[in-house]
This record gives structure tokens, C-alpha cells and sequence, in this order.
């Protein structure tokens, strides 16, 4: 059964730059997407004329970009997962080496830092780094928290008790409302 916050979810989305190592972009580079638990689903764009590609559309899942174009070595990217942690992707740049090659073929380890952090009895919500983020006041954004909840009035609450909030590390004392004003 769907949830209300992952039926709210938007779709996940990978795009990226093709370009060698003269800043020349690379036109019409396949791009496939392989979702990793089931390696049969493969969904492959070209890059533009502009050397520029991007796949909409994307379900949950871990997956695998294979990167391939005439007269070049082809490249891997491991490690991209779209989920309610991180929704798109954007490469600017994927630099692609001339020619065929005995050498193992490069490929990219994509690390990202969770939203939600949790250190030394302290829970952080990283909303800059959310998808959510663009478009949205602080309010809605910490609705989509979980174990956050906001009340008619404003009011709110982590696991039933009213959290410290802070803005780049110093305490403030402002409701739901106000925080909505600055952000």
C-alpha cells in the first residue's frame, strides 16, 4: 500500500552533459539506464546535439547508468539511487577518453549524504538538500519528515513534543508561520 507522502512523491529524474577531453560535446552517446534488481529493464536515451541527455519518469530503485558512444570508451556509473532520499541527478559534465582500450573502463561512485541525520541524540533535516526543497515553504517541507506532524494552528511537533529548531545553527524561536516568512 502507497503512503500519502509517496503518492506525493515526484518521479525521479537523471540528466548529464557528454563531452571528451576537448570540451567537444558528444553527440547522439547512448545512455542506458539498468535497474539493478532486475537487469532486464533498460531504458536507453541519446544524447542531443548539444551533447546533453535525460531520462524522466524514473520508479524507486537502485540503478546503473551505462554510457557508450562511437570512437570512445564506454563508462559506468554505479550507485544512483532514486527514492525519497534523493529524486534526481544531474551530471554536468561526463568527460568520455578516445578510443578502445585493454584498461579497465572508468567508472563513477556517486556518495550522497542522507536528508535526515542523526547524531549525539540530535535529529537534522536537511532541507536544502531536499527535491522538495524548490518551491516549497519550510512548513511543507517538514511535513514530509517523518515522525513530524503540524497542527491547524501551526504548531509542531516531533513524536508528540515540540522540537528546538534552528537556522544555521543557533536556536530560534518561531512558530510554523513565521519560519515560512523567511524561507
Amino acid at each position: 500500500m502507497t503512503s500519502a507522502i509517496e503518492a506525493q512523491m515526484p518521479e525521479g529524474r537523471i540528466s548529464g552533459w557528454l563531452r571528451d577531453s576537448s570540451e567537444k560535446s558528444i553527440v547522439r552517446g547512448n545512455v542506458q539506464l539498468i535497474f539493478i534488481a532486475d537487469s532486464g529493464k533498460v531504458r536507453t536515451v541519446q544524447s542531443d546535439e548539444a551533447g546533453r541527455f535525460q531520462l524522466e519518469g524514473i520508479q524507486d530503485g537502485r540503478y546503473r547508468l551505462l554510457i557508450t558512444a562511437a570512437g570512445y570508451r564506454a563508462i559506468r556509473i554505479d550507485s544512483i539511487e532514486i527514492g525519497v532520499q534523493r529524486r534526481s541527478y544531474t551530471f554536468d559534465e561526463i568527460v568520455m577518453r578516445l578510443g578502445p582500450s585493454t584498461e579497465l573502463d572508468p567508472v563513477l561512485i556517486v556518495a550522497d549524504r542522507s536528508l535526515i541525520q542523526s547524531k549525539d541524540g540530535n535529529v537534522t533535516f536537511l532541507a536544502g538538500d531536499s527535491p522538495l526543497a524548490s518551491g516549497s515553504n519550510v512548513s511543507e517541507l517538514m511535513t514530509q519528515v517523518p515522525m513530524v506532524n503540524k497542527d491547524p494552528d501551526g504548531k509542531l511537533t516531533v513524536r508528540g513534543k515540540e522540537p528546538k529548531i534552528l537556522i544555521d545553527d543557533k536556536p530560534v524561536e518561531l512558530n510554523m508561520q513565521h519560519l515560512d516568512l523567511f524561507y
